[in-house]
């Protein structure tokens, strides 16, 4: 008797190749120009983000925190005026982000009868000796009415807050406040370090009725930054075979992407690669077996990673065998 048996078998191809499916660009997710009308003390992005702001010390009639002609302006609050979201903004898929927006005071900083920065000794009018302790040596904005800054100390103070954690701020008024500040841009940019949510606060303070402070154009921009290994549509885990070539390859159209070989970090089982946006086993062995990681960066310097399992197996080409047995 001859039995006849076709052993299990994998049919597979030699050369795999991975491709991260890459999305990375550059997207606006706040903007606005304060085109509301007049006196408006909220308003809504053009990306729909709701703002609002409080002046708690404004004299009704006399003084704002509010629209005024095409900018949000802060006339002689007599304390801290605040700008800020209404609630936060996702930001889960940037790998970083960028805050911009203009500025202008009404008055210099230098010399007397204008603005007074934290550690100045003013004589001007109002007449305040700011310049003294605690107010000069500490400068903080958190506490803006501390000791002789109460009733004189000027200032812009810009805080950006991720996951309800400050990660960058800018201050105008602070120590040694010259003219040259005046007017101008504060930007921001930071990682977010997988964060979620994104807020922004903007407090203003002014102590006269000449004194005033413009702020406009706010733009903020989220760097994209989410790649994903694929294989043939699947995230994986992928099974290859003993013997298998395979090219594990990143795709990025976009500009914001960092330029050279920096871009790309590659790590597997037995080490890692960087300087390439390809990264090639050869003759793929079972120690090959695990967990592989693309790490990117963006335009900022900041990064993401996705990963894929890859699984190393023995396979068997078809083949017929026979046994046979004699009585």
């Amino acid at each position: 008797m001859v039995l006849y048996f076709i052993r299990n078998s994998i049919l597979h191809i030699g050369i795999i190749t991975m491709i991260p499916t890459f999305t990375l660009s550059q997207v606006s997710i706040f903007s606005e120009v304060f085109d509301e009308s007049s006196n408006s003390t909220s308003g809504i992005s053009a990306e729909g983000v709701s703002w609002s702001t409080s002046c708690p010390t404004c004299v009704p009639g006399a003084d704002y925190f509010a629209v005024q002609s095409g900018s949000l302006e802060n006339l002689d609050s007599n304390g801290p005026a605040t700008f800020s979201f209404d609630s936060p903004i996702d930001v889960s898929l940037c790998s970083s982000i960028q805050i911009n927006f203009d500025f202008a005071f009404s008055e210099g900083w230098e010399g007397s009868g204008n603005l007074e920065f934290c550690n100045e000794e003013s004589g001007g009018s109002p007449a305040c000796n700011i310049g003294t302790p605690p107010c000069s040596t500490t400068c903080d904005p958190s506490t803006p009415t501390l000791g002789s800054c109460n009733g004189c100390w000027d200032f812009l103070w810009a805080q950006a807050f991720l996951d309800n954690s400050e990660v960058s701020q800018e201050l105008i008024g602070g120590f040694n406040t010259t003219d040259s500040d005046q007017s101008g841009t504060i930007m921001m940019d930071f990682c977010t370090n997988g964060a979620v949510d994104l807020n922004m606060m903007i407090t203003t303070q002014m102590w006269a009725n000449d004194e005033s402070v413009e702020i406009n154009n706010i733009a903020i921009i989220c760097f994209e930054n989410e790649p994903m290994v694929e294989v043939d549509g699947s995230e994986g885990p992928i099974e290859l075979c003993v013997g298998d070539d395979v090219d594990l390859t990143e795709v990025n159209v976009s500009p914001s992407k960092l330029d050279g070989g920096d871009s790309w970090n590659w790590m597997g089982p037995n080490g890692g690669f960087s300087g390439s946006s390809t990264y090639t086993l050869a003759d793929v062995q079972l120690e090959d077996s695990g967990l592989y990681t693309v790490n990117t960066l963006d335009v900022n310097g900041c990064s993401a990673e996705d990963d894929i399992m890859i699984v190393i197996t023995v396979c068997c080409d078809a083949e017929a065998g026979s046994i046979t047995i004699t009585k």
